[in-house]
């Protein structure tokens, strides 16, 4: 029989190694630098500023809950400093810093410390840091500036940010899927070897259109669109989108009865008709309040001449009522940049 006397039973781990948690998190941050250089490269200085906050914010609500409730320092792990630089990177470069204090506090001493402290804790501090700024401040963290913008190093920067995060926009259609792109590509090539015509035009379109779309810019739905979609399309643009068409009327345009219409237009734009008729409304709606239209001249100009209605449309799309968004983003300027 074998000799069992020398087992001994115990709980993980089984397999110890000299790392410790100080070694593993510098590793991690030396990771990280890459990306943190790469957004100071698009965004400037402000990145440093946001993340640099973010992190000592972390740090000392970490040592002061420690101290308060009398148990062992450990900011010396560098784990605080991680999930510091993780938050950072999950905002928005324009978040203002006191906004990221408010997700430095609850990722450290809700989502961490009050679990038990580093590896207690059941879910990301970070992750649950953005999600709940996000719950908190729909409208600062879904928006976004636009890159190679100059934004104040402290101050809350007012007249920069311009559209939802590419994630955003590709939920609501603004981006194509690429999933979408490639089959009209391969659609645009089996033309072209059947045909021979001028369809290598489009396949350049579609083409660029890929590039466009993997490097989070938005596409011209025109690029990716059937002749018969693109005439519905047309057809909201025709007047600056202050008709207003019902599903029927839509179908009617394209010439496909109503279901086909429906799922084919899904297909293609990646949301339902009506919804994105809604959103290139608000898109609109955007860019006339910037240019100083009061509110309800604008919910006249896109259809919505009821301004309760215009503003609670506007706030489910955008995430913040029409004078809550001019305040947050600042009026176009003079020149008609945004």
């Amino acid at each position: 029989m074998n000799d069992l006397s020398k087992l001994k039973v115990s709980s993980s781990p089984h397999i110890r190694a000299a790392n410790t948690i100080h070694q593993i998190m510098l590793d991690v941050l030396i990771a990280l630098t890459p990306a943190l250089v790469i957004g100071i490269f698009v965004y400037g200085l402000r990145a440093l500023t946001v993340t640099l906050c973010s992190v000592a914010g972390c740090v000392f609500f970490e040592w002061i809950y420690e101290v308060i409730s009398h148990k062992p320092i450990t900011i010396k792990d560098l784990s605080a400093a991680v999930t510091g630089v993780l938050l950072a990177f999950c905002l928005p470069v324009s978040s203002p810093l006191w906004m990221v204090l408010i997700g430095d506090l609850f990722a450290i001493v809700v989502v961490k410390q009050l679990f038990g402290g580093i590896g207690k804790n059941f879910v990301n501090p970070a992750l649950s840091a953005r999600a709940f700024l996000l719950a908190s401040f729909a409208g600062i963290v879904s928006v976004i500036p636009r890159i190679r913008t100059a934004l104040p190093l402290f101050t809350t920067p007012v007249d920069v940010v311009t559209t939802s995060t590419p994630l955003v926009q590709m939920k609501q259609g603004a981006l194509p899927s690429q999933l979408n792109l490639g089959r009209h590509i391969v659609q645009a090539i089996v033309r072209i070897a059947a045909a021979q015509d001028a369809s290598s035009a489009q396949l350049q379109q579609l083409l660029w259109a890929m590039l466009a779309s993997h490097s989070g810019q938005p596409v011209a739905m025109d690029a990716v669109l059937s002749h018969e979609i693109a005439r519905v399309v047309d057809a909201m643009r025709k007047n600056q989108y202050r008709d207003s068409f019902s599903l029927a009327e839509m179908a009617s345009i394209s010439r496909m009865p109503v279901e086909t219409f429906r799922k084919r237009f899904v297909s293609e734009v990646g949301m339902p008709p009506q919804s994105y008729q809604l959103f290139c409304k608000m898109e609109r709606a955007k860019t006339l309040l910037r240019g100083g239209m009061s509110v309800r001249q604008t919910g006249v100009e896109i259809g919505m001449p009821d301004p309760y209605h215009f503003s609670k449309q506007f706030k489910h799309i955008v995430g913040m009522s029409p004078t809550a968004y001019l305040k947050h983003v600042g009026p176009m300027e003079p020149d008609g940049r945004a």
